[in-house]
């Protein structure tokens, strides 16, 4: 569990408002997105010692803190890891909030600072990176929502809008049937979704979406699908118009 600040924060920006989605595939809901800052972690604690300046301020969803510590340091430490966890250390945001000195004894650190640093970039601009070819580049504090609403609507326009899937009769449960273009859409918007943590924040790898029930392909197949949606994310109009244009345009205004 998170502490500090992280508690009951309230949010001054709302990114949008839950879609409604079918139980049955335990999706993920859109959580808030709130201010990280250097003061969210206690003093003395790894998390306040290592906090990157570039990052301070920056909202991020609230879940992003959440990510395992047995993914981050993947096969590593697995001694190091087995302790920490007996000790009700499982999470990214569990090892920020102890005293450095507590997790050096434990692990090396250098994950957990990396892990810090990847934050001030975020999901939305890690995926228009990919898709463009460039490379993943801070947008402006007073413009990142901006942005990360224009990915999102990208996203959503050109695959599918998550609120206006529905099951049809080929789903069984917790599996992608894949037989309509509606479910063939809504399969490359999840898949988005899962690869770059669009929604909480948590990206998983290839092989690790590949396994999810939602998919269940290998990794040439899961390839095929990414490249699929990359196509529609650069070759789809919107009203004539490319629907990255505008999160394009915020970052070119960086100079």
């Amino acid at each position: 569990m998170m502490t500090g600040h992280f508690q009951n924060m309230s949010v001054e920006l709302a990114l949008k408002s839950a879609p409604i989605l079918p139980k049955e595939l335990d999706l993920l809901s859109r959580p808030d997105w709130i201010p990280l800052t250097k003061d969210s972690f206690p003093a003395g604690s790894f998390g306040h010692a290592y906090f990157p300046p570039e990052l301070e301020g920056r909202r991020r969803p609230s879940t992003i803190l959440e990510f395992p510590l047995v993914k981050l340091f993947k096969h590593n430490k697995s001694a190091a890891l087995a302790e920490l966890s007996d000790v009700g250390i499982h999470t990214c945001a569990d090892a920020l909030n102890q005293p450095s000195a507590k997790l050096q004894s434990k692990l090396t650190t250098d994950n957990l600072t990396r892990f810090l640093h990847d934050l001030i970039v975020t999901p939305q601009g890690r995926l228009l990176a990919e898709v463009t070819g460039k490379p993943a580049i801070p947008v402006r504090f007073d413009r990142e929502m901006e942005f990360v609403l224009a990915v999102n609507d990208a996203v959503d326009a050109t695959l599918i809008q998550p609120e206006n899937y529905k099951l049809s009769r080929h789903h069984a449960v917790g599996v992608l049937k894949r037989k309509s273009p509606v479910d063939q859409r809504f399969e490359l918007w999840l898949l988005m979704v899962r690869l770059f943590g669009l929604i909480d924040g948590i990206a998983h790898t290839p092989t690790e979406v590949g396994r999810m029930n939602e998919f269940n392909v290998d990794g040439s197949t899961l390839k095929v699908k990414k490249d699929r949606a990359f196509g529609r994310l650069i070759h789809s109009k919107i009203d004539g118009q490319d629907p990255l244009a505008a999160a394009r345009k915020i970052l070119a205004l960086q100079g």
